[in-house]
């Protein structure tokens, strides 16, 4: 016999009359005598009872948190609508956009306890939620929420979104993390009992896009940083853009470095390398900029050997910010005075401006804007392309993957890690050097 439906099961003409009805009876919980109300709802695939119950002081309240209960497993079986389960009145009340905003705040002081994600990443979501979707759905009731809201939601209003002119106004990437943010909130509902069940349960989510490089834009992208590599030779920003693109580092992991984060930069017997261990955060509410003591995620935690001629890059500039550190101009902002990347006076750089010193060069050079988180990929596919096992170059890079499990990062050997970088590294600095010895004639 096969499966029925839960239309089927639950069909109380399957049952006796006496089972239907329920029966109420007295019960004694820790020495005090209480009452407790139960129902059959169905009988399941192997013939066994599948009931609720209620239990309280009388009989009445126990009949009354029977029924609460028959409900809310009706609802969970899809038989009933969330609405269907009795609220108290604020609960019935609450909007989409009052969960959206309690979710948030929830989230926020999680944040500050767990630390999972920056308290700059928790002001895109608060935007996310104010721009996006609330002006969607945000006056419908949140108990009345259905799954086919839902489904129009992420299938139509927000994709219909448009820009000025006329291009998509959210890619693949924001519409993902809208509708995580979304199923997130949900689950929190429920939990908090506002809904009954998740009426995303069985939507689909955007899968998470992913980055492919041809061999076209790949060529187009290594001629870039040969071209930087080469005319960027003496610059004062030097260090800071070579780390840029040849590191494969994010950009908050290159901000953030601190001079404690090298080792071995004087003691040319021994191996070079940087720690990646934390970022530059930025504080939303008062903009002020601190050392976060974590990564993006546990891989990204990880040592990067230093080529020989990066050691030589980054003391020069060393030994200009030493320079600097004579000047009475320099005033650093307190907990980050040992900076490695900052302005003249000390200060730290700002992702923004850092941006825009990007863009400014970019365009001195004659080059079509690139982000640089583009060079990140960049740097990560040339890796591969020199024929690196693909598990190196994720751990270099601090690249999570579901496939490589932790222990994999765990046991790459430093030599595979140096054999990577030197490739990587050696490619630009032939070019560069090549191009030191004859007159600069370029073509992209």
């Amino acid at each position: 016999m096969g499966r029925r439906t839960n239309r089927e099961i639950i069909d109380a003409g399957q049952l006796p009359k006496s089972r239907r009805e329920g029966s109420v009876f007295n019960i004694s919980v820790n020495g005090q005598e209480k009452w407790r109300a139960t129902h059959t709802l169905f009988m399941d695939e192997n013939n066994r009872a599948v009931q609720v119950s209620g239990t309280g002081s009388t009989r009445e309240e126990a009949i009354r948190r029977r029924e609460e209960n028959r409900q809310k497993r009706l609802v969970k079986l899809g038989e009933l609508p969330n609405s269907a389960v009795k609220p108290n009145r604020k609960d019935a009340s609450r909007t989409i956009a009052e969960g959206l905003r309690e979710w948030i705040d929830w989230k926020s002081r999680q944040t500050l306890r767990s630390q999972k994600i920056t308290l700059n990443v928790e002001a895109q979501y608060r935007t996310l939620i104010e721009k996006h979707l609330i002006p969607a759905i945000g006056t419908k009731a949140l108990r009345a929420l259905t799954k086919n809201d839902v489904e129009t939601l992420i299938f139509t209003t927000l994709p219909r979104k448009k820009k000025a002119n006329g291009e998509r106004l959210l890619g693949e990437s924001r519409m993902r993390t809208l509708q995580l943010m979304f199923r997130s909130m949900l689950n929190w509902a429920v939990d908090r009992k506002y809904i009954v069940e998740n009426p995303m349960n069985g939507v689909q989510i955007v899968d998470k896009p992913r980055s492919a490089v041809s061999r076209q834009n790949l060529d187009k992208m290594y001629w870039v940083t040969y071209r930087l590599a080469k005319n960027l030779k003496g610059n004062t920003d030097e260090a800071r853009w070579l780390f840029t693109f040849l590191l494969a580092i994010r950009q908050s992991e290159k901000l953030g470095l601190t001079w404690d984060c090298f080792r071995n930069l004087t003691n040319k017997k021994s191996l070079a390398s940087v720690e990646i261990k934390q970022q530059l955060d930025v504080n939303p509410k008062t903009k002020e900029q601190y050392i976060r003591e974590e990564t993006k995620t546990a891989s990204s935690q990880r040592i990067i050997p230093l080529d020989p001629r990066l050691v030589d890059v980054i003391n020069d500039y060393k030994k200009l910010q030493n320079e600097w550190r004579k000047s009475s101009d320099w005033k650093p902002l307190a907990g980050l005075e040992d900076l490695v990347f900052t302005s003249s006076t000390g200060k730290p750089i700002r992702h923004q401006s850092d941006n825009k010193h990007w863009r400014k060069m970019l365009e001195e050079n004659g080059i079509p804007y690139l982000q640089q988180h583009t060079m990140r990929h960049l740097a990560i596919s040339l890796m591969v392309s020199n024929g690196q096992p693909i598990e190196i170059v994720r751990a270099v890079a601090g690249h999570s993957d579901e496939v490589i499990t932790r222990a994999v990062y765990t046991h790459i050997d430093v030599k595979s890690k140096v054999e990577t970088m030197s490739g990587l590294v050696d490619r630009v600095f032939r070019e560069r050097e090549k191009a030191a010895q004859k007159p600069a004639q370029e073509a992209i």
